[in-house]
């Protein structure tokens, strides 16, 4: 089996092109929804992105049932992204 994550997510502006962009709470919710729709595997998120928008994704990911991977969001500490 080939596991995917369909598209990675990051803050505004995105580092590459097709990535979903969650520039805020309710940007990266909707981002988990989109990729739980498209049938992804898990969630990989990228640098760029806010401790906010990071957090809703972490948790609508959770709530959805999806696993969270990629990089720390240079603005998120690595303790408060192991939680």
């Amino acid at each position: 089996k080939i596991l995917t994550a369909v598209s990675m997510v990051d803050g505004k502006p995105p580092m590459w092109s097709g990535t979903l962009v969650a520039g805020n709470a309710e940007e990266g919710r909707q981002a988990v929804q989109t990729l739980k729709t498209k049938g992804a595997d898990f969630v990989k998120v990228y640098s760029g992105l806010t401790p906010e928008a990071f957090q809703a994704i972490c948790d609508e990911a959770k709530t959805l049932g999806l696993p969270v991977v990629g990089h720390v969001p240079e603005s998120v500490s690595v303790r408060d992204a192991s939680r």
